[in-house]
């Protein structure tokens, strides 16, 4: 089977032009027959002879005319199919391009419901949890207040301490502490850019501060790895916060 030939095969284009040619020169044998034979004919039948050549070269005009002009037609045709086709293309790309961003637009907006969720999550049981030491707390000090009433009177600190400290040491620490008559019943491991120093929050703890930056400063002493702490009033919203105790140290045991 034969391969139909395009619009652009130069083979076409070949046929096309020798057709022409071949139509040209039929046209030239045409006319130089129909002079030949008017000229052999009386002057006033002559009209007759041209009027034939006229319309014979009409009609082939007329052909070639309508050749170009459905050529024409056919490349203005296919250019605006080509368009259609590049603005069809571009369009698949602006849509494919568009569900893309829906999608990860629809899973980052999944994301963060998740996230929200979490976090709503996650605050309810921090209250819940605040609750529950809050009532072990009353229920500790009624306790406390019935079987060892000075206890109570004793300063709380809290510690929280970096660098090279080990948990035993800082264990050791508080029991000092505690036979100082100040109460340290926990510590944390914070890593955070802060200095040596203790945080009292109203005026009269001062002495309380000092006194805990003084124990704090023998214990580390009498460790091989001396330590300066200075006490500073800082500010809380808690109605009643413990002294804070904070360590970036080192001492290796």
């Amino acid at each position: 089977m034969t391969t139909p030939l395009g619009p652009e095969d130069p083979e076409l284009k070949l046929a096309q032009i020798n057709k022409l040619h071949a139509e040209t020169e039929k046209l030239k044998a045409e006319k130089l027959k129909l002079e030949q034979e008017a000229a052999a004919v009386p002057r006033q039948a002559r009209g007759s002879y041209w009027s034939e050549v006229i319309k014979i070269l009409c009609a082939i005009v007329l052909g070639i005319g309508g050749v170009v002009t459905a050529g024409g037609s056919y490349f203005v045709a296919r250019n605006q199919v080509e368009l259609a086709e590049i603005k069809s293309s571009q369009a698949d790309e602006k849509a494919r391009a568009a569900e893309s961003v829906a999608v990860r637009a629809k899973a980052e907006a999944a994301a963060a419901v998740n996230l929200r969720d979490t976090a709503r999550r996650e605050e309810a049981e921090a209250a819940k949890s605040v609750k529950e030491l809050r009532d072990s707390l009353a229920e500790l000090t009624s306790k406390v207040q019935s079987e060892n009433p000075g206890l109570l009177k004793r300063q709380l600190v809290y510690i929280q301490f970096q660098g090279d400290l080990s948990r035993a040491l800082i264990n050791e620490l508080r029991q000092s502490l505690e036979a100082k008559g100040l109460s340290a019943p926990g510590a944390e491991r914070l890593a955070a850019p802060y200095k040596n120093l203790v945080k009292y929050f109203r005026p009269e703890e001062e002495k309380s501060a000092a006194l805990l930056a003084k124990a704090t400063e023998e214990f580390f002493m009498s460790k091989g790895c001396s330590v300066k702490l200075r006490a500073v009033e800082a500010k809380t919203e808690v109605a009643a916060p413990p002294l804070e105790l904070w360590l970036s140290h080192s001492c290796k045991q």
